[in-house]
């Protein structure tokens, strides 16, 4: 995906040892079918996931993740 293209960016991160990857905004609103990849993509795979839309952040994941989420936000 080629952020130009996509207006969106994919990182691999850490929140307190836990991998997860996360999708954000870059430019423009991304286009709902970037999102609905990323999401098909992460869930088949069981992956822990923070999206970016709008300037907002969600996550769904493991509960290790999701609680280490809620803890820094």
């Amino acid at each position: 995906m080629k952020p130009d293209k996509v207006n969106a960016i994919v990182s691999k991160k850490q929140v307190h040892g836990i991998d997860y990857l996360e999708l954000v905004e870059a430019g423009d609103v991304m286009q709902a079918k970037v999102l609905s990849w990323f999401m098909t993509y992460a869930l088949g795979k069981n992956l822990n996931i923070l999206w970016q839309v709008e300037g907002g952040n969600n996550w769904l994941g493991s509960k290790e993740f999701v609680k280490a989420m809620k803890s820094t936000n």
